[in-house]
């Protein structure tokens, strides 16, 4: 009895460490992160940029005209952008893109 009742509060001790270190169960699942691509002087900064799948992109436009994020292969694309505006997406895969207002900016987005 002794025995089960030790075996019992150290698996009650257990429990209690992982509840205060909020360990639920995920072990090596990490939070997903918010990255920001910023569109100024005719480009995106940075240009090319790594994310782990469910990560966030925001880019922003602080430049001083209109521009958008339009993939290569068109499956997603932004509404144009004025100065100021910004836009976010849910990674889920890697990407090429640009904005078809200014073909010359160009981005890319590898998600591991």
């Amino acid at each position: 009895m002794r025995r089960l009742l030790k075996t019992g509060n150290i698996v009650l001790s257990g429990l209690f460490v992982m509840a205060l270190s909020g360990c639920n169960g995920d072990k090596g699942k990490q939070a997903n992160k918010t990255y920001t691509v910023v569109i100024q002087q005719m480009k995106f900064t940075p240009a090319d940029l790594t994310v782990n799948e469910g990560d966030t992109v925001i880019w922003i436009n602080k430049d001083i005209v209109e521009h958008n994020v339009t993939t290569e292969t068109k499956d997603w694309s932004s509404p144009n952008l004025s100065p100021g505006m910004s836009w976010n997406k849910v990674m889920v895969k890697s990407a090429a893109y640009s904005c078809t207002l200014h073909p010359v900016m160009k981005g890319s987005l590898k998600v591991k």
